[in-house]
């Protein structure tokens, strides 16, 4: 039916062909961005489908075309140093562990060519020669192999999620962006035609639990400690696992390449629905019963209610992240880079402990002992001390220099590093929608104290902390004669006020200072911490609290915790603030790192940027502590930051009477890039010098004065 037929039909509808819009431009022809949005969808009674839309056309620049270009053919992302931008469905790694998996018995085939190998079975063994070798394998791995690039030598491996995304960033280091698109163009078309051609499926009927897990599941019914509920239950899960990669290798292959959401979910439907937690966070009695075999009426109140929080997280809570993400924009869009300072020369490093995870996050950074030190890159035989990075947190240059940012900034190409820097960490609303998918089940682990312990120790001092305490389940006791515990009450204001009941002192976050003899260890627990003081000596002034203890006295103890994605979101507020307990930039960032850390594989130069321009001179908030000398910082509420920033700016977001105020009595702060386009003015430096080379706009007053 063409459009002259369609407007007979329905007279009340108006059809117009894209062909007739009558765009028009003053000035140079210009290309233009078509942006539709659907409002409803109806469909006629002969089952036409009709769109309400509304058409919006945007005239796009040169400059606007070039870098929409080089973004979309972007082969990294700002995620981190060598990250990619591409992700293989679940569908098409299915078909590549499938074909890398598959191993069959028969003698080896002598096959002369690639087209020959497509032919056969992935698990046949085959003789073949491979880039000048002569290798036996299978047909699978050398379809595999065959769609790397050269400078790759044969993999031998079972390909899963982990191990393509490896590939991608060897292929996005050493190759180029053609071998990078043609690998990945090869792997789909390979993937989907071997999920196609040997597809993988199972009934729950075909896994019948073994006796082990029956019996394990007798005691979770019966078990009442939820630590201990938590260990039953993750031996039903290696049990579990053992026994599908013997009876089901359909099943077993789906939850191996990456392409299932993992063995979690699968426990919940075969095994025990586990341990849950209510929309509030609340930790719910563990379900033994599983999806399968169905609830009992208990069970499955218990278990709605659960489920009912993922969902919630889906339709009310991404509000939190969405909100969060918008403050952190407005706070962070005038932290900028300039790549042409190579050194600002600060003074001052951070001072932190290089853990394998962090490790994985500063690629491409540089450690500086202290100033006037040679300035080195990190290395991995760096990885337990406490080092000295050069970073954004204390960069003394207002744009930051390269050395303080690592080699990230040359991969982003880019200034806006707040801005990206917002977009990476506190981006958290697609975080918290995957909430849903675990149906309220979570995972409980129990306390590591002695781990919390060494967070700002070297590796090399455990066997020091190990003579003078350890841990006994969720408490730490003293192994030494004398034991000092010394809290400073300065740091617990609203909304982190400790609190004594009995004889516990309640502190919302465990910063405290803990001498055993001769041994000091600043503690930094980022959660509830329950200190004893029945058996403590006790002094107490207006600043602090000291407890002594003797030999075999418990000092403390924690308690399981479950953040939820509202309370994770939540917390940057009180983190940006300073109403969270911290004593300096360190702390600040491991409070941070560790309440965020789970939410994405970010860069850590990401929130070091986020830190170094939330810490504001004292003196003078306009200005980023770190540009001062000496170094005086301090906290603003998030929504009050861009106002004290700069007056347009607070008036774009939502301090539109305080920062009117501010700007009647201050000079104007250095544009921001949203102040920019509200006043609009050019963002890109190519348009900045187009203006420049033309000399200063008129105004209609100026325009008749000249003529």
């Amino acid at each position: 039916m063409d459009i002259n037929e369609l407007s007979k039909k329905y007279p009340h509808l108006q059809f117009i062909p894209a062909s007739e819009l009558n765009i028009k431009h003053i000035g140079k022809r210009l290309a233009y961005d078509l942006t539709v949005e659907d409002y409803y969808t109806f469909t006629t009674a002969e089952g036409l489908f009709v769109y309400d839309t509304m058409s919006v056309f945007v005239p796009m620049s040169k400059e606007a075309q070039k870098e929409a270009r080089e973004k979309m053919l972007s082969i990294n992302s700002a995620e981190g140093l060598g990250s990619v931008s591409f992700n293989l469905t679940n569908e098409c790694l299915t078909g590549l562990f499938t074909l890398t998996s598959e191993k069959n018995n028969n003698r080896p085939l002598r096959p002369k060519s690639i087209e020959e190998i497509e032919k056969l079975h992935p698990g046949d063994i085959v003789t073949y020669n491979f880039k000048g070798k002569t290798i036996t394998t299978t047909a699978g791995k050398i379809m595999f192999n065959s769609v790397l690039p050269d400078f790759f030598d044969f993999l031998d491996i079972e390909v899963t999620k982990k191990s393509v995304g490896k590939i991608f960033i060897a292929i996005a280091k050493h190759g180029t962006a053609n071998d990078y698109a043609k690998t990945i163009d090869s792997m789909m078309k390979i993937g989907f035609r071997t999920a196609t051609l040997y597809p993988r499926s199972f009934s729950i009927d075909m896994l019948e639990m073994p006796a082990s897990i029956m019996k394990l599941k007798d005691e979770l019914r019966k078990e009442k400690d939820i630590l201990k509920q938590q260990e039953i239950i993750d031996k039903m899960t290696s049990l579990l696992k053992e026994h599908i990669k013997k009876n089901n290798k359909d099943l077993y292959q789906q939850i191996e390449s990456g392409a299932a959401k993992g063995i979690g979910q699968l426990r919940q439907l075969l095994v025990c629905k586990g341990i849950l937690s209510d929309p509030q966070g609340n930790i719910l009695p563990a379900i033994a019963s599983s999806i399968g075999e169905g609830y009992q009426p208990e069970e499955y109140f218990e278990a709605s209610a659960a489920a009912r929080a993922g969902l919630i997280s889906t339709a009310k809570l991404t509000a939190y992240g969405g909100y969060t993400y918008r403050k952190m924009v407005y706070v962070m869009n005038n932290m900028e880079a300039d790549i042409k300072n190579v050194d600002c020369g600060t003074r001052k490093m951070l001072k932190i402990k290089l853990t394998k995870d962090l490790y994985s996050r500063m690629q491409g950074r540089y450690v500086q002992e202290e100033f006037g030190k040679p300035i080195v890159p990190i290395s991995e035989d760096m990885i337990g001390d406490v080092i000295s990075l050069r970073s954004p947190i204390y960069c003394k240059s207002l744009k930051v220099c390269r050395t303080c940012y690592g080699d990230l900034m040359k991969q982003l190409k880019s200034k806006h590093i707040g801005l990206i820097a917002a977009q990476e960490v506190a981006s958290l609303s697609e975080k918290i929608m995957k909430s849903r998918h675990t149906g309220g089940a979570v995972d409980i682990t129990k306390p590591d104290i002695k781990k919390f312990l060494m967070e700002n120790l070297p590796d090399r001092m455990e066997s020091a902390v190990d003579k003078v305490c350890e841990q006994v389940d969720v408490d730490l006791v003293s192994k030494t004669r004398y034991t000092l515990i010394e809290i400073d009450k300065r740091l617990y204001q609203d909304p982190y006020k400790m609190s004594e009941e009995g004889d516990e002192i309640r502190l919302p976050v465990g910063y405290f200072n803990i001498t055993l003899d001769n041994f000091e260890i600043t503690s930094t627990i980022e959660q509830d911490v329950y200190i004893y003081t029945k058996d403590a000596e006790r002094e107490e002034d207006d600043d602090f609290i000291r407890l002594t203890y003797t030999e075999n006295s418990k000092l403390f103890r924690t308690e399981p915790v479950n953040l939820t994605p509202q309370q994770v979101a939540q917390r940057i507020d009180q983190y940006v603030g300073g109403k969270s307990p911290f004593t300096d930039p360190e702390s600040l960032y491991t409070k941070f790192y560790k309440t965020y850390s789970t939410f994405g594989n970010w860069d850590s130069c990401h929130l070091e940027t986020i830190i170094g321009h939330i810490l504001r001179w004292k003196h003078n908030p306009k200005i980023p502590a770190r540009v001062k000398y000496p170094y005086e910082f301090e906290l603003h509420s998030i929504k009050k930051l861009p106002g004290l920033m700069s007056y347009p700016l607070g008036i774009a977001y939502e301090n539109m009477n305080a920062s009117i105020a501010r700007g009647m009595v201050e000079d104007r702060a250095p544009e921001s890039s949203i102040e920019k386009v509200l006043f609009g003015e050019p963002l890109s430096d190519i348009a900045i010098e187009q203006i420049e080379k033309r000399g200063p706009r008129l105004n209609p007053g100026q325009m008749k004065r000249k003529r």
